[in-house]
């Protein structure tokens, strides 16, 4: 079988679509042939083999926020229209693709418009639950309008019109399943991560020097609002006392990175505090490698409720302890696995408490991160994962359709 992956950016991701390229290559591993559709923006290139994937390049400019907002209107009222409908077509013939794999929302409507003028399946893949992360975009005067409604009628529309969905946890197949999606219809595979990237290394020995004798508190991953960082900011700043060898590494990128280099600054905490950019992935299991417990200060609402950090697993990978607010998946893995600590959202105090308790016990940051270690190698692990996709699409290979 063959598979066409659709996807709304330009391979290679910087930084990386962790999830795309596992999926894509754990089917390659099992002998499926894996083509990828994505934009050409920074590339001279039309196809290229990525990473060892084989992915084609279409020129259609990146869209701004309002324009991509716009164009997910027009895409849904007006799919015909869309020049990615034609996009996809091409792809799927010349390319003989047998089965259409989008991943998320937006162009999820065109690419069964697509499939199913060439009467293939579609597997829509929801790495996003998109109607809660607008309205908290809404909430935070990140849009200008209320989307909110015909983004829930979009996505109905385009699940409902899938042949299967894959969503990214128990909490988002449950929120389907509400909606009236058939449970059958639906698989869950989630965003853990290769063993191999992260353990059986002391990587992180080459930022000891710069780090020496520091209690490393480390967030990995996306800025924004909805990751909660200055509230870990603000609990760093409250640490100082008890804790002065305290050092908060938030390692990532996003638009609000100014404001938080501002509430350092505002704080006076920046012999404290180091926040990067992006970095490469091979550093991310360094960075982790070299800390004393590792955060996800996120917001709770509907969207973080319904879908699962890839930095979890990575934590608990590397055995490190987990402090965590209480957005729903993370919550239920923490305590399951009694791998970390979980306080409630927006409260630096409950963050600084959380720290504290751990700074104060070697023993008991050691117990909590051999608990999450185990748990990933055992069961939250993306070999176990790749099993559910693997067996996904022999049943979709079964099918006539």
């Amino acid at each position: 079988m063959r598979v066409g992956m659709i996807l709304e950016k330009e391979l290679p991701v910087n930084p990386p679509d962790l999830r795309v390229e596992k999926e894509a290559r754990s089917l390659v591993a099992a002998g499926y042939d894996v083509d990828i559709l994505s934009l050409k923006i920074n590339s001279t290139l039309d196809r290229e083999i990525v990473n060892g994937l084989n992915t084609h390049r279409i020129p259609i400019n990146m869209l701004s926020i309002n324009e991509w907002e716009e164009e997910l209107v027009e895409r849904h009222f007006h799919s015909k229209d869309s020049p990615w409908v034609k996009a996809v077509e091409e792809f799927i013939e010349k390319n003989c693709i047998d089965a259409v794999h989008v991943h998320d929302l937006p162009l999820a409507w065109v690419s069964r418009c697509a499939a199913t003028k060439m009467k293939i399946p579609i597997i829509l893949d929801m790495h996003e639950v998109y109607p809660p992360m607008v309205e908290f975009m809404r909430s935070n005067n990140r849009t200008p309008w209320d989307p909110v409604n015909w983004v829930a009628q979009f996505e109905r529309e385009c699940v409902n019109n899938a042949d299967r969905v894959i969503v990214t946890v128990e909490e988002s197949k449950t929120r389907l399943i509400r909606l009236g999606i058939p449970e059958k219809k639906i698989v869950v595979v989630m965003n853990t991560e290769n063993m191999d990237n992260m353990t059986g290394r002391n990587s992180g020995q080459n930022y000891v020097k710069d780090y020496n004798d520091k209690f490393i508190v480390t967030y990995v991953g996306a800025f924004g609002e909805i990751r909660g960082l200055e509230y870990l900011i603000t609990a760093t700043h409250k640490l100082l006392t008890q804790i002065p060898n305290i050092h908060l590494m938030l390692v990532g990128g996003g638009y609000n990175k100014p404001e938080l280099e501002k509430l350092v600054d505002d704080l006076d905490i920046r012999r404290c505090v180091t926040i990067t950019d992006w970095v490469g992935f091979e550093e991310v299991p360094r960075l982790i490698d070299i800390s004393d417990v590792c955060a996800i200060p996120h917001i709770k609402n509907g969207f973080v409720d319904t879908t699962i950090p890839h930095k979890l697993f990575q934590y608990m990978l590397m055995a490190k302890p987990v402090v965590s607010t209480n957005i729903a998946p993370v919550e239920r893995i923490v305590n399951e696995c009694r791998c970390g600590v979980v306080v409630p959202d927006r409260d630096p105090g409950a963050l600084s408490e959380a720290l504290a308790m751990l700074a104060k016990s070697n023993d008991m940051r050691k117990q909590l991160g051999d608990n999450g270690q185990k748990a990933a190698m055992e069961k939250y692990n993306w070999k176990m994962e790749a099993e559910k996709l693997l067996a996904l699409y022999g049943e979709v290979g079964k099918c006539n359709w």
